[in-house]
């Protein structure tokens, strides 16, 4: 079982929590709205910079800090980098949370972005996904999908 951490960089931002609605983890499929170069945040934690990119999306009050991941598949998704960030907005890409291993190697859930079925990504990057994931209210935490739809 994978716990929901709470959130480093604080109240404003999304993390895989804001994702679970009504008992049941869901997927939306959302517009980027706004782009944020790095060092644009400070974090709530620490007050240091966050040298990360973020995107806010239409409807959404909540910020997005994209690790590399989520950065490169936006990159692959709309063939610009983060340096050319501001060609992200008004792209529609799918939140998904996945069971990923964080720095100091802990598997917690964590918001990944997914790209639509055909889409080529690098071995790399798919890599880095993680696995998918679902929430039991039962056990009362998130555990990996198996697809079979038993928890």
């Amino acid at each position: 079982m994978a716990e929901f951490q709470p959130g480093t960089y604080g109240p404003g931002f999304l993390r895989a929590l804001d994702l679970l609605k009504g008992g049941k983890i869901v997927s939306p499929k959302v517009t980027i709205q706004t782009f944020f170069e790095p060092n644009h945040f400070r974090s709530a934690a620490t007050q240091e910079l966050i040298d990360k990119p973020a995107v806010k999306f239409s409807g959404s009050d909540k910020i997005l800090v994209l690790n590399k991941t989520n950065a490169a598949i936006i990159h692959f998704n709309s063939g610009f980098s983060p340096e050319e960030g501001e060609n992200w907005i008004g792209r529609v890409i799918q939140l998904e949370v996945r069971l990923v291993r964080g720095k100091q190697g802990k598997i917690s859930p964590g918001i990944r972005i997914h790209l639509e079925i055909g889409q080529m990504m690098p071995l790399s990057v798919i890599k880095q996904m993680g696995k998918a994931a679902i929430f039991d209210p039962e056990r009362g935490g998130v555990y990996e999908d198996d697809g079979s739809g038993k928890k």
